[in-house]
């Protein structure tokens, strides 16, 4: 079963953050801005049709009303005083929106971004807090929803299982080679919370490679919390790649545009048409700071950092999840 992940987080240039958590990072406007906009001052921007604060370009009718641009085509005449709007954007109101930053429209879902009301619309569209596409959408599922509701969905109407697996857990994947499946999705519980991994074959160059990433069914913020190693084995190669795991929004192809993804030729470790990926999850400590007069641990060989971690011993002991089967389609669990 082939499935496609579509969710992505950016930042927006142009916004910055108010008291208490927001979605993603962002740089500090520097247009003048009044935060706690007054009840007046949203009347003033707010679209006379679709009542949500305009964005650039505004419309602006004879009796001093706004439309948004979304809105202006759909209408002939303003829904107030039945003036016509303009088809030319009211500069001097965007002018004077300038002076102000205005909340995210997510604001009731937990985003706390202010921006300017020229980055808005950028920022909405990426929004964290923002309607998440499904996991599967390669398999034509077009829900979108709530972050918290996506596993609900995907349970219910993917018919997908997450079983609790502690900190380790295997990935066998024995369609690697065939030419129909290009995309695999695994999802399991650490901690009571749902990861997912995703392997997906993409073409770079003249090469066909295999990237592997975990994203958690949840908020970046939450993300960061935990970390994952990924663990390939096989023709005498040994494979390891650690990093945190990445929010559902993120795309496959975002994440290798971000590198945030491991990317390998899959026909170096596939074993007779079996690709394996061993993944190992942990939480993420913040790192003591040592007293200053405590002398500096030793460091250690790159060879012994590696022998002690004891994954060339533990890989063999991964449970293993899914069938054996060959044909792509048995494969739903993935």
């Amino acid at each position: 079963t082939t499935a496609d992940v579509e969710p992505t987080v950016m930042s927006t240039p142009g916004a910055k953050r108010v008291k208490g958590t927001g979605c993603g990072s962002a740089k500090k406007t520097s247009k003048p801005s009044t935060s706690g906009l007054s009840p007046e001052v949203t009347r003033m921007f707010t679209c006379k049709v679709c009542a949500n604060i305009v964005v650039p370009p505004i419309f602006q009718c004879p009796g001093e009303h706004l439309v948004c641009s979304l809105c202006q085509p759909m209408v002939k005449a303003c829904p107030n005083c039945s003036l016509p709007f303009g088809d030319d954007p009211a500069l001097n109101v965007e002018i004077l929106a300038k002076q102000f930053s205005f909340p995210c429209k997510y604001t009731s879902k937990g985003c706390r971004m202010e921006l300017a009301l020229s980055a808005k619309a950028d920022h909405e569209t990426m929004c964290e807090y923002g309607p998440c596409p499904c996991l599967f959408t390669s398999l034509g599922c077009k829900w979108a929803g709530a972050v918290e509701d996506a596993w609900e969905h995907i349970r219910n109407s993917h018919g997908q299982k997450s079983q609790e697996s502690g900190r380790k857990t295997k990935f066998i994947v024995d369609t690697v080679n065939n030419p129909d499946c290009n995309e695999w999705i695994k999802i399991w519980s650490y901690s009571r919370v749902k990861f997912a991994l995703v392997l997906a074959k993409r073409r770079m160059g003249n090469s066909v490679v295999l990237c592997a990433l975990v994203q958690l069914i949840g908020l970046q913020k939450k993300a960061d919390k935990f970390w994952y190693r990924l663990e390939m084995k096989g023709n005498d190669r040994w494979l390891t790649w650690k990093a945190k795991p990445r929010g559902i929004r993120e795309s496959v192809d975002l994440a290798i545009m971000k590198r945030n993804c491991l990317v390998v030729d899959p026909q170096q470790f596939a074993v007779r048409g079996r690709f394996t990926v061993g993944v190992t999850m942990s939480d993420a400590v913040p790192a003591r700071r040592s007293p200053a007069s405590a002398p500096k641990p030793p460091k250690k060989k790159l060879c012994l950092a590696v022998e002690d971690t004891g994954y060339s011993k533990d890989f063999d002991q991964f449970e293993s999840y899914g069938n054996d089967s060959s044909d792509c389609s048995d494969h739903s669990d993935y």
